[in-house]
């Protein structure tokens, strides 16, 4: 902001330009040297432009940064001294491989004092000569005062050395594959379901994540300070064998670190594949056993029989199988025997609690229509039967049945005397029979007559007559 005009001050201050270093700085992936730098841009900014009216855009993203990263940096801003090495860099010093190698760039700027010192030196020799020793830890005492002089520059708001930066790289290659180390063997004795839970996975897989932010971050610029170094070396001693310089060994330690965090989270990927796909495949199993419970449950059909068991006929298979189930059985009054069972049906009293409150029919009326012996079974007494072992029917043959009275079972024929049973024709002779000529009797052979055990017709008929006879 020094060394520029209103014109620039003005288009800094747009919301898009702020906006976008607001989102650099506080950025987890940013290097931590990138944000401090920023930090320093702004709030010097800040200070700078205190009087001028592009103050508030920059005073706002100053005050974000101070709340989101907790800064302790005052409200005003940041003052750089004038004497500051950020506003006076310093000129392009060769690599410390190089300076070491050159021991003529530290006596150059005392030159006409060594040449004092050597003359009052041999003076001295001439008139007394000195020890050996005494002479060799002077000359050693003034090399290391120019040394620590020149070396002692410290800057007031962090400025890193070069010298600094590499250390600190080699600490956190270090400290990077200590942690993936760690990683590593934690992933070794881990599942595929422990890995989101186990704490001590999480905790150094952000580790290794960090560092391999900043080392990846720090590659691009260690390969350039090495081809440098390296081809400066290669200037001064020629194209022999030539020692690594620091450069290379930095940028050897952030690769061998970078690979060894790729390989331990492509482990950790693989972990992670496989509790997902094991995950779904749960999913789908579930899923899939769920819906065919419910169409097996739909696709079953249930059958009641009187007694309480229930037949369960599938869909696929139309076989009927029996499961004994705990519904109450209905009371033994309903049940009624097989259509087949031919025996006379026993007359209902009227102390019987089952038999119908109404009064007892008259007796049942001899039609003139043929007995047959193809009779169709009623609806109440059809197929609910057809399921039954013989040694259920044995049961229910135990238990006397109760019947309902004539008039409540409707019109139905009477079952013959056994005499009778013996003396019937066979069933073609009787469809013979029925499907013959019924208008010719010349044959001489009168039909049987029917008998009933109750007929409504008949009934009603006996009563008109009644009535009409109370009327005449």
């Amino acid at each position: 902001m020094r060394n520029c005009g209103q014109y620039f001050v003005g288009h800094t201050t747009s919301r898009k330009f702020l906006g976008k270093i607001e989102e650099i700085a506080l950025s987890p992936a940013t290097s931590p040297v990138v944000r401090d730098r920023l930090v320093e841009v702004i709030g010097t900014s800040v200070y700078l432009l205190r009087e001028s009216k592009n103050l508030k855009p920059y005073q706002a993203t100053w005050k974000k940064l101070r709340l989101q990263l907790k800064l302790t940096h005052p409200v005003e801003g940041l003052e750089i001294p004038a004497d500051d090495p950020i506003l006076n860099p310093t000129p392009h010093r060769p690599p410390s491989s190089l300076r070491q190698l050159a021991p003529n760039e530290l006596v150059q700027p005392d030159i006409q004092a060594n040449i004092a010192g050597v003359t009052e030196g041999l003076a001295k020799v001439e008139l007394e000569p000195a020890h050996p020793a005494e002479r060799r830890s002077a000359h050693d005492g003034e090399r290391d005062q120019r040394r620590d002089r020149n070396r002692n520059t410290q800057s007031t708001y962090g400025v890193i050395s070069p010298e600094e930066d590499m250390r600190r790289l080699f600490e956190e290659c270090e400290i990077a594959r200590d942690n993936c180390r760690i990683l590593a063997d934690s992933l070794v004795y881990a599942t595929p379901d422990s890995i989101a839970t186990n704490t001590v996975i999480k905790e150094f897989r952000e580790k290794c994540m960090k560092s391999q932010e900043i080392i990846g971050a720090q590659i691009d610029w260690a390969t350039a300070i090495a081809d440098r170094a390296r081809a400066e070396q290669t200037s001064v001693n020629g194209s022999g064998e030539i020692d690594p310089t620091a450069e290379e060994q930095l940028l050897q330690a952030l690769v061998m670190a970078h690979g060894e965090l790729n390989d331990v989270f492509k482990t950790y990927d693989d972990l992670e594949r496989i509790a997902i796909s094991e995950r779904e495949e749960a999913e789908v199993r579930y899923e899939y056993t769920r819906k065919e419970g419910k169409s097996n449950v739909r696709s079953q059909k249930y059958q009641q029989l009187d007694g309480g068991e229930v037949y369960m006929i599938s869909s696929d298979n139309h076989g009927a199988s029996r499961s004994q189930t705990h519904t109450p059985a209905p009371a033994p009054a309903q049940v009624l025997p097989p259509s087949h069972a031919r025996r006379p049906l026993p007359q209902p009293t009227p102390s019987s609690p089952h038999v119908n409150s109404l009064a007892p029919p008259p007796p049942a009326p001899h039609g003139p229509r043929p007995l047959s012996r193809n009779r169709t079974p009623s609806p109440n007494l059809g197929s609910d039967f057809r399921d039954h072992s013989t040694d259920e029917s044995s049961q229910e043959s135990e238990i006397p049945p109760t019947l309902p009275s004539e008039k409540a079972m409707g019109k139905r024929r009477a079952e013959p005397g056994p005499e009778e049973e013996d003396e019937w024709p066979e069933h073609g002779s009787l469809l013979n029979v029925d499907n013959g000529n019924d208008g010719d009797d010349d044959d001489g052979n009168s039909k049987p007559q029917e008998v009933f055990l109750y007929d409504a017709a008949e009934e009603r008929k006996k009563q008109r007559a009644a009535s009409e006879a109370k009327r005449s």
